[in-house]
């Protein structure tokens, strides 16, 4: 069975007041045709599983609750399974760049700014994601993720 993600990315496209905002929230002002193709996947990723609607529900969320698909109940189960595991928050590296942005954009440039090209960022994603996870955030009391997860993972 084939994973029915674009499902999810066709239901989402039919709010396109929702999506809108989100573009305005991720991109900032940049016009639509300056817009990397690169870009729009970090993005619809981003829109799927992390941007919270008005409604305070990510789209995701929604799909499942609604399901407007009628997809079976092991499909809509995998889908409940990934909701689960993701967290939502606006993290912030404390200090090493001196994370103040407008939009998500502005950390891929900082980190372009200190030399990383976008082609390394592209073709080592390990090093964003390690980037974001292993450096304390001012959002979680000077700690890591990967720190806040392993104290929640030890209190239960």
């Amino acid at each position: 069975m084939k994973f029915p993600l674009r499902k999810i990315t066709d239901f989402t496209m039919g709010k396109p007041f929702e999506v809108d905002e989100a573009y305005r929230k991720f991109f900032g002002s940049l016009p639509f045709d300056k817009l990397q193709i690169e870009w729009e996947e970090l993005f619809l990723e981003w829109l799927i599983f992390d941007y919270k609607q008005k409604t305070g529900t990510s789209f995701i969320i929604e799909y499942i609750l609604r399901n407007p698909d009628k997809l079976d109940y092991k499909t809509i189960d995998q889908f409940e399974q990934i909701a689960k595991t993701h967290i939502y928050s606006m993290f912030e590296i404390k200090e090493i760049y001196e994370e103040n942005r407008a939009n998500v954009l502005d950390f891929w440039q900082r980190l372009t700014n200190k030399g990383l090209t976008e082609k390394f960022l592209y073709e080592k994603p390990e090093t964003l994601q390690d980037i974001w996870n292993y450096f304390p955030h001012k959002c979680l009391n000077d700690l890591s993720p990967i720190e806040v997860y392993i104290k929640m993972k030890a209190v239960r």
